[in-house]
């Protein structure tokens, strides 16, 4: 069976989601989760294909990226 995990944004979310998940008698598992970042599936494919770029040399040194985040925000 699959399971579903959710992150909510505060306590009272949190309080709401057990609340309704006892009342429906759906059993769940309460976890401590910290520092956790969450990406987006475009940001997951990003960093995958900048990995992949890396493990074949294709990458720019400090001073090539600095040069074209400043073209960026011209």
């Amino acid at each position: 069976m699959e399971g579903l995990t959710v992150y909510p944004k505060n306590n009272s979310e949190m309080d709401l989601l057990q609340n309704l998940l006892q009342k429906m008698k759906i059993s769940f598992e309460k976890t401590i989760v910290e520092n956790k970042i969450i990406l987006s599936e475009a940001q997951k494919i990003s960093v995958t294909e900048g990995i992949e770029e890396a493990d074949k040399g294709i990458f720019y040194t400090e001073d090539e990226a600095k040069k074209i985040i400043e073209q960026c925000f011209k």
